[in-house]
Formats: C-alpha cells, structure tokens, sequence
C-alpha cells in the first residue's frame, strides 16, 4: 500500500508502507524496521507507527518494510512470517535494529540472532539503537562497535532514522554515478 502524504502546498511525499500480511514489494530504497515485537498487539500500539509518523515527517519516499500485521490479527504462519522477514532484510537498503528491550514484556530473543546474522552479512546497511533505558543490550552493542568500530550506537529512534536516510541517499548517490 503506498501511503500519499502531503507536504505543504510544493512537495508530496509518498512512503510505502509494506506490511508482513501483504505481497512482498521489492524496493532498494527501503527501510526494514528490525525489533521487538510485542505480542498480540497491533500497529497502533507498535514503536513503529512512531518510526513512520518520523520518516513522513522527513519526506521519505521509499518503501519501509514492517514485520508486522497491517490490520488486526491474522492467523499466525511461522514460516511465512519468517520467510517475508528474511526477503525484506535481504533486500532493504538500510536495516534500522531498534531494540528498547524491556523484560519481561519486550524480550526481543528473535532479534538477538536476526541482528548478530544482518550485522555480519550487510554490516555497511545496518545500525543499531538501543534506547538508554533499554535493558541487556551489552553484548549488541559491543558485537557492533567490533564489527563497525567507526559506526556510533544510537539512542533515539529519531537520530538512527535520520542517518538511515543519509544511508539512503549515499547509495542512490553511488547508483547514479
């Protein structure tokens, strides 16, 4: 589904929201939003409905990957899920892992090996940001600060968000050339 945005009266901005209970988009100018989920919740209640309000608010155009239900429930496939999951980490030009760990609530056990995993294959396309108040994140971000020594661990989902469209516009810059 591709959301329209208007932006004043000169500019419109259109980001594509691509959910994992929908046909997958291939799109390189993408966004994968990697992190907890909580469980049995929904969008509305998820921190990335926040990440999305952000990057519209930034005039992203490009397509934002969501392992997550766009409406309600549906019956749950492990396999299909996994799989929708490991093409959009594939194909995104930049995997934002935002992990504000909370236990018991928001353990994140998934994104633990889905980060260590993405870090090691696309680690120039992955960043990290681990919230201050986030708990048992020690050993992500030492993992991350050996295999990017010259990369900062982000605290604020609105700062990692920002250097993901700079990212963004490096390879679209590399592209081009």
């Amino acid at each position: 589904q591709r959301a329209k945005f208007q932006i004043g009266t000169e500019r419109k901005c259109y980001m594509r929201l691509n959910f994992s209970d929908e046909t997958f988009i291939k799109d390189n100018n993408s966004i994968f939003l990697a992190g907890p989920t909580l469980r049995n919740s929904s969008f509305n209640n998820s921190w990335r409905k926040e990440a999305c309000e952000m990057l519209r608010n930034l005039e992203f155009n490009g397509t934002v990957y969501i392992p997550e239900f766009s409406k309600g429930e549906n019956p749950f496939d492990f396999i299909n899920q996994a799989s929708w999951e490991r093409q959009g980490l594939q194909t995104a030009g930049v995997i934002i892992f935002y992990i504000p760990r909370k236990l018991p609530e928001l353990p994140g056990f998934t994104t633990n090996v889905e980060f260590g995993m993405w870090l090691t294959r696309k680690p120039e396309q992955t960043l990290l940001c681990c919230p201050e108040n986030s708990e048992k994140n020690r050993y992500l971000i030492w993992l991350y600060n050996e295999e990017k020594p010259d990369s900062k661990v982000f605290q604020d989902l609105y700062s990692v968000i920002d250097e993901a469209l700079k990212m963004l516009s490096e390879q679209e810059n590399k592209r081009d050339e």
